[in-house]
């Protein structure tokens, strides 16, 4: 299956409770996966192309646990921003804010729990160190 924008959005709404896209908006979820991607792809060490996204036409490179992770944390930050614009809003349910918050702290908790274990599972399948090799001190250079 390749992993797009459509797939990643799908696995968001069915996260979110809204498969019918009635609270956020498909700008919202893009959003959304912007920031959970470059979360993602910092932890890789190199940008993850997403089919889709931002003009992207090539395929993604990501796998589906990948794409799964991406979703939860792209959740994670829908779930942040709604809660934000919420708070700001006058109402009289001034416990959804606050109850969003806690869901979307819990969410990207979890995301970033993920994004370490992906990180150290990248490290250790790479072929290559992912940091430039350091050079050897010369040897004329005092220690102090």
């Amino acid at each position: 299956m390749t992993i797009t924008l459509a797939t990643v959005r799908t696995h968001i709404r069915l996260l979110l409770a809204d498969p019918e896209s009635r609270t956020w908006t498909d700008a919202d979820l893009d959003e959304a996966v912007r920031q959970a991607l470059a979360e993602l792809a910092g932890a890789a060490g190199a940008p993850i192309p997403l089919e889709g996204l931002d003009g992207e036409a090539g395929p993604s490179g990501l796998t589906a646990e990948q794409a799964q992770t991406l979703a939860g944390g792209a959740a994670g930050y829908a779930v942040l921003s709604r809660a934000l614009r919420r708070a700001e809003a006058v109402d009289l349910g001034q416990s959804v804010p606050a109850t969003l918050l806690d869901w979307a702290h819990a969410r990207l908790k979890a995301f970033r729990a993920q994004v370490l274990a992906l990180r150290l599972v990248t490290l250790q399948r790479s072929t290559q160190p992912p940091y430039a090799p350091w050079s050897d001190p010369d040897e004329s250079t005092p220690w102090r």
